[in-house]
Order: structure tokens, then C-alpha cells, then sequence
């Protein structure tokens, strides 16, 4: 994983900005990160390189009003699903109906 330094609060629980050595980038948990003293704070101008401590996918899964989902994991203000036709994805914890 690679750092920027970039990261911030949403709904109560810290995220940070990763770039993939493929160069997408997007947010991450912020106990993604193996070990606390590697990853970059909100407001620290350089990036740090760092180990994830599990696997972890930020793809997020659309869904309408009345889908079945099959929640599979909770974790930090969002739920990872199942819908019907098989796709996993998050969806925030406060557009579902639990």
C-alpha cells in the first residue's frame, strides 16, 4: 500500500487515500494498515508505504430501494453485500434498512 498523507473522518471512522501499484486510488479503512506507525495521518504532507494487515476490496455495490441484500460484513459505517444476482460490494450502513 502506498500513503499519501491524505485521509480523513466519515460518519466517526478514519479512512486514508491508497495508490495501488496499478496507480487506481481511493479510500481504505484506517486499520487497514499493519501497523499504525507506518500509515499517514490527515494533514501529513508525505505518503508512507505500509502492509495490509487483511485482505480488502473498496468496491461498492449499487442497489435500489426494496433489494435483498445478504450482508456479509459490517465494518466502520459500511456493510459488505451480496445482492441476488451474486455481485459483492459496500454499500454505506446508512442507506440500508437492517
Amino acid at each position: 500500500m502506498r500513503l499519501t498523507g491524505r485521509g480523513d473522518i466519515w460518519d466517526g471512522w478514519r479512512r486514508l487515500w491508497d495508490v495501488a501499484a496499478d496507480r487506481r486510488e481511493g479510500w481504505v479503512p484506517g486499520d487497514l494498515p499493519a501497523s499504525a506507525e507506518t500509515c499517514g495521518a490527515a494533514g501529513d504532507a508525505g505518503g508512507r508505504v505500509a502492509t495490509a494487515a487483511r485482505d480488502y476490496g473498496a468496491a461498492e455495490l449499487d442497489c435500489a430501494p426494496g433489494d435483498a441484500l445478504a450482508v456479509l460484513e459490517r465494518r466502520h459505517g459500511w456493510a459488505l453485500c451480496r445482492d441476488a444476482r451474486g455481485a459483492v460490494g459496500w454499500i454505506p450502513l446508512r442507506r440500508l434498512d437492517v
